[in-house]
């Protein structure tokens, strides 16, 4: 029976023609992923800079790099590494890349106060991924306007909680999925 099909129609996909980018990128975030002190993220950032200067677009070593930094608090380079990535990104027309780099570009600003900016940049993400029939994209992206529209005073309760509800929902779904 069709009707009952819950494979996801989006499929994530890396685009590189350099393998040997492509696995510093996959070592470097099995690094990261794992890492149990500060000289494992150190590791990991000197491969993923390896992997980039390897392959400029491979923009997942880019994406991560930008989570690098956000993780140990460097806002600054972190948000330099994603407008960097939304810049290739468009001039490559890469819809997968423009949505995440747009999704984090959101998020640095909602760490940084800058709640109606980041609610646009979610929004041109939001967009993208419902166009790419992203499931987990857009729970995350939802989850993310949600956690702006509870910092912002004038926002209602109500909106908070369909928005953060529909993200667990999908974000429940695609986990149950993948396991």
């Amino acid at each position: 029976i069709n009707a009952f099909n819950t494979s996801p129609k989006f499929k994530k996909r890396i685009e590189t023609t350099n393998v040997e980018a492509y696995k510093y990128y996959l070592e470097a975030k099995y690094i990261f992923d794992k890492r149990n002190n500060i000289e494992d993220a150190e590791i990991a950032r000197e491969l993923l800079l390896k992997a980039i200067e390897m392959d400029n677009d491979l923009f997942c070593a880019k994406n991560l790099l930008g989570h690098m930094y956000q993780q140990t608090g460097d806002f600054q380079n972190a948000m330099q590494v994603y407008k960097e990535v939304l810049s290739n990104a468009e001039e490559n027309n890469e819809k997968i890349a423009i949505g995440n780099a747009l999704n984090n570009i959101g998020y640095m600003l909602i760490n940084t106060g800058h709640y109606d900016e980041a609610l646009k940049y979610q929004t041109k993400s939001l967009l993208i991924k419902e166009e790419l029939d992203d499931t987990y994209g857009i729970g995350n992206t939802l989850n993310n306007i949600g956690i702006v529209n509870s910092l912002q005073i004038e926002t209602a309760y109500s909106t908070d909680l369909v928005f953060v509800s529909y993200a667990s929902s999908l974000f429940n779904s695609q986990y149950s999925k993948s396991v």
